[in-house]
């Protein structure tokens, strides 16, 4: 993990991320697999991998 994923300022926008992406039918843009794929990285990256399973579509 590097030090950029341990920031608060990163762990607020994932915390963000979560709690809004994973609402049902807020993705429904051409690229919401994109999006979804990127925010489980970056959970991963930033040693929230068990936060990770619920973002795989």
């Amino acid at each position: 993990m590097s030090r950029y994923w341990s920031q608060l300022h990163t762990a607020r926008l994932l915390d963000q991320g979560t709690a809004h992406w994973l609402q049902p039918g807020h993705l429904r843009h051409a690229a919401a697999v994109a999006d979804l794929g990127i925010l489980a990285h970056a959970l991963v990256r930033a040693g929230r991998g068990g936060e990770a399973g619920p973002v795989e579509c």
